[in-house]
């Protein structure tokens, strides 16, 4: 008796788990900013530097990550980004941009943004959800990829776009590829 009681409170306990879990998974573009976009009509705010002192004008090519520190799923993105930044090859240049404060980003010496008022209401219009990442060559005025940073329903799971995004640009190849049919942790911008 008390075994069976035991085995039913382990599955009620892993079954609410579960739940919990997927309440979290929603699609990247979940309000359908892109459904009917192409490539070219992206803004220019997004391949554009938001302040000279942010980028480094050596580096070839721009990663920013999107991220909402308020957002439930940002402790996922938090150590993925670390990782990928902590690994970045000498033709990347990563600037975490903040949709609000978190001192983090400053404590690990990593460049960071926090989005004024303005520059947030200029983003909520192109930037579904958070976390996200866009990536381009400073030369190109369209964004090589917006989307999530990887395949995985959580941040650290499945595929790196990112790692396939640069790939297909050190071959010479620019996919210029909006990934907004994705389903994960995401946070609406």
């Amino acid at each position: 008796m008390k075994l069976s009681l035991c085995i039913a409170w382990l599955v009620c306990v892993g079954a609410a788990f579960v739940f919990l879990l997927e309440q979290q998974i929603h699609p990247f573009d979940e309000n359908g900013v892109y459904l009917h976009t192409q490539q070219a009509t992206l803004p220019a705010f997004l391949s554009l530097p938001l302040k000279d002192s942010d980028v480094q004008v050596d580096a070839s090519t721009q990663i920013r990550h999107w991220l909402d520190p308020q957002c439930s799923c940002y402790r996922f993105a938090k150590s993925v980004v670390l990782q990928q930044i902590k690994n970045a090859q000498a033709d990347e240049n990563h600037l975490v941009i903040l949709k609000s404060t978190d001192t983090f980003w400053d404590t690990q010496g990593i460049a960071n943004r926090i989005l004024t008022d303005s520059e947030y209401q200029q983003t909520k219009y192109f930037m579904p959800a958070s976390p996200a990442a866009t990536v381009h060559k400073p030369k190109l005025t369209s964004v090589s990829y917006l989307g999530p940073h990887n395949s995985g329903s959580y941040c650290g799971q499945g595929t790196s776009y990112i790692d396939i995004v640069m790939s297909n640009l050190r071959s010479g190849f620019d996919p210029q590829f909006v990934n907004v049919n994705e389903s994960g942790c995401f946070c609406n911008w």
